[in-house]
């Protein structure tokens, strides 16, 4: 009984805050308020349904530790990557393991216009006893509290805050109810 009633309290304080913690009026509040969402393309090399599922959690706590996770008013500004098998080997130990070396560039970017903000590459290698096991091990080696995610993120909040002081923000909440997302463009990044 004790559990479920830290779990009801858990939830109600969540609730209140996602409730309290935002408001909307002003442009500064509305850029203040600005969210990545997090896009996978589905044709990432290599990429099992566990591996896409913690480089999304990776992605999304990328955004977060930086001050732009949360719930996003518009799906237009996104977090994406991209995954290249560098090498792929198989070690001639017993039981054989599989080793992978990959490079994962991070971008972020406007799904309207396709514009790229900013981009970060990060190589990493992963050892597993099977070829989706290696590809996992890599993937969970990504510090997401890395500095340079900090500088990565910090120069995409830049430039997305400079779009919403040039283009205005009524204009981008009206054309990212309007227009389709641009997704082709950003696979070709």
């Amino acid at each position: 009984m004790k559990k479920f009633e830290v779990i009801i309290l858990v939830a109600g304080l969540f609730l209140f805050g996602s409730l309290t913690g935002q408001s909307n009026g002003t442009q500064k509040n509305d850029i203040e308020r600005i969210g990545l969402a997090v896009f996978m393309p589905a044709n990432n090399q290599g990429m099992t349904p566990s591996a896409r599922k913690v480089l999304i959690q990776k992605m999304n706590q990328i955004a977060t530790n930086n001050g732009f996770g949360g719930d996003v008013f518009t799906k237009r500004f996104i977090l994406t990557s991209k995954v290249n098998i560098l090498t792929q080997n198989l070690t001639p130990t017993a039981p054989p393991m599989y080793a992978y070396t990959l490079n994962v560039t991070f971008y972020i970017g406007d799904a309207v216009t396709g514009a790229k903000f900013s981009n970060f590459s990060k190589t990493i290698k992963g050892v597993g006893t099977s070829e989706a096991n290696a590809f996992n091990q890599a993937l969970r080696k990504i510090k997401t509290s890395d500095v340079a995610f900090r500088n990565f993120v910090n120069t995409g909040k830049q430039k997305i805050t400079k779009a919403y002081t040039d283009i205005g923000v009524a204009n981008i909440k009206n054309q990212s109810q309007k227009e389709t997302y641009n997704y082709n463009a950003i696979l070709r990044w």
